[in-house]
């Protein structure tokens, strides 16, 4: 008797082939999304993450984000229950973004420096975008303000930082590695690669899921269409909430449980680059919609004000 994962995996098999079948029979539409999706990722997210993720990564291999977290190492532990190693992880996801964070998590994870369970409560409640593209995308170029971007900014850490409140019961130690701190050259060759990597990857989901969304978006009804555009993956549905013709904190907020829920497109690039954490991602999920749900909270009261 066929198991329920087989039944699922070929019936996703049998929409993405029906999928194939129709894109090809779109090839002006698909070409013209796909140019779309490059486009966004050349303008758009390399230029706000690539230097951000590289110097994260090397100052993070090099452990600067310890001593410069050391004055608030027992603050830090008393509210959240981590210690200083686990807090600069944390303080790296932050700056990361996602997926470049939870692949790091990931990492930690492979070396044996982090177990299971801790692992799981970062990957759940420290999911961000990049501070450079909320600040630089979001804020100056869309809205041409730096302050909106901050304000972006500080409501998704005010989620993680409420998140990480709610789940102190699970203390985060990270085993601390024994060999020297690599050489600066090493960690700088290490930081170019491994952030170029998950940029490239990045690009290959979003003309992925760009060129699929334009083919669902021709068979479905109108009212779902515009969701699926702007849910589906979370930087090109923050461009389409830019070009509606919505009152400026109507675009506030759903720019702000987008960036609270990452898209769908997201979601993928993280189960497909985590393979060592092992998590459930109807979990991963709810965790969020609650963020979504957070964010929408904190921007109606922010940009109230």
């Amino acid at each position: 008797m066929m198991e329920t994962g087989d039944i699922v995996k070929k019936w996703m098999l049998s929409i993405l082939f029906c999928l194939f079948i129709m894109i090809l029979f779109m090839g002006g539409t698909s070409v013209s999304y796909t140019k779309e999706a490059l486009a966004i990722w050349f303008e758009k997210l390399v230029p706000s993450m690539f230097i951000c993720m590289v110097m994260v990564r090397l100052f993070y291999d090099q452990q600067y984000f310890p001593l410069l977290l050391r004055p608030l190492q027992r603050g830090i532990h008393f509210l959240f229950h981590i210690d200083a190693a686990g807090f600069s992880l944390v303080f790296s996801t932050l700056l990361l973004g996602f997926p470049t964070g939870a692949v790091l998590i990931d990492e930690q994870v492979k070396k044996e420096r982090l177990t299971a369970a801790p692992a799981k409560r970062l990957l759940y409640t420290c999911s961000f975008a990049t501070p450079g593209f909320i600040l630089l995308t979001c804020g100056s170029v869309l809205y041409g303000s730096l302050y909106v971007g901050l304000k972006l900014l500080l409501i998704q850490w005010l989620c993680g930082i409420v998140f990480l409140l709610l789940t102190r019961k699970q203390e985060v130690y990270i085993e601390e590695e024994r060999k020297a701190i690599p050489p600066f050259l090493s960690s700088l060759t290490n930081a170019l690669w491994e952030s170029g990597k998950t940029l490239y990857m990045i690009g290959g989901y979003l003309m992925l899921f760009m060129t699929v969304t334009s083919v669902l978006m021709d068979i479905i009804p109108a009212s779902l269409a515009l969701p699926l555009s702007i849910f589906s993956e979370f930087s090109n549905g923050i461009l389409t909430i830019h070009t509606q013709p919505w009152p400026f904190l109507t675009q506030m907020v759903l720019t702000s449980m987008v960036l609270g829920f990452g898209g769908f497109c997201v979601h993928m690039q993280i189960l497909g680059m985590t393979s060592h954490l092992n998590y459930r991602y109807t979990v991963y999920l709810f965790w969020r919609i609650l963020q979504m749900l957070l964010s929408a909270l904190f921007a109606y009261l922010i940009f109230s004000l």
